[in-house]
């Protein structure tokens, strides 16, 4: 009996110290502030102020602060369920840039609907080269793509990459950087 009592002494504390994970792999304990990306996370690629931050990052809390980094546009976001998000700002060496929005929207559903919206938008969408099309695509007239994973939405543009497939793979490379860091 003593033996009992002393192995569910032990046990029970684990079991209480122990973290829940969601059924959505733990995406609701992570905030849009846990997304940004250190610098040379992705090799070669440092924060840096660009055109919309003056320290390549900015924390957004609501539509009037969406809407002062987003010239017109902004409600769009706001009616599909933007409840937060950063702009991160990056650049390379080569003077390659970045520019990446990470909002949460609340569910999976609506940051899947923010996608759908864009990708009414896209004149041709185009996958990106392994990413499911359902999850995220390109619009290469405007060097962005789009994403979702969990509750939240990713548009990422880059610039000074002229030729397309190499693009579109750094356009993946940030977006699969992104959603690996939704545990």
């Amino acid at each position: 009996m003593k033996l009992r009592c002393g192995v569910a002494a032990a046990i029970i504390p684990m079991i209480f110290a122990c973290k829940i994970i969601a059924p959505n792999g733990g995406a609701s304990q992570v905030t849009v502030e846990n997304l940004r990306l250190a610098n040379n996370e992705i090799s070669g690629w440092a924060e840096t102020g660009l055109n919309l931050t003056s320290f390549g990052y900015a924390s957004v809390q609501g539509l009037s602060e969406l809407e002062g980094l987003i010239d017109g546009g902004a409600a769009i976001y706001y009616e599909n369920g933007f409840a937060s998000g950063i702009l991160q700002e990056m650049k390379t060496q080569t003077s390659q840039t970045c520019a990446a929005w990470v909002m949460d929207f609340g569910t999976p559903e609506k940051a899947k609907q923010m996608v759908g919206v864009q990708r009414a938008n896209a004149a041709s969408p185009l996958a990106l080269p392994t990413l499911p099309d359902s999850i995220a695509f390109v619009n290469d007239n405007i060097s962005k793509a789009f994403g979702y994973d969990s509750k939240f939405y990713f548009e990422i543009r880059v610039g000074g990459i002229f030729d397309a497939a190499s693009r579109h793979s750094q356009l993946e490379i940030f977006m699969k950087t992104y959603f690996a860091k939704i545990i």
